[in-house]
């Protein structure tokens, strides 16, 4: 069965374009490796993110997300 995992968080500093793109590149390599599909929306200094896959995958990977520096105040809104 398909997992999903949406949460919200707030940068630590301001999100352009050069960030975006490097936390892009590391996230789809990671998530190809992980069997993860998932939708990142960032702007300003929020970020919406959705992740799909096997629940372990998951999860493994949002306690990952949650260590990130580039941001904090993770909340789980799915």
């Amino acid at each position: 069965a398909m997992y999903r995992l949406c949460y919200i968080s707030t940068a630590r500093q301001p999100i352009d374009e050069i960030l975006c793109q490097r936390i892009l590149d590391v996230s789809q390599r990671n998530n190809r490796a992980d069997g993860i599909t998932g939708l990142l929306i960032a702007g300003s200094q929020r970020f919406l993110q959705a992740l799909e896959g096997e629940e372990a995958a998951v999860r493994r990977t949002f306690e990952r997300i949650k260590r990130d520096p580039h941001h904090f105040a993770c909340v789980i809104l799915e």
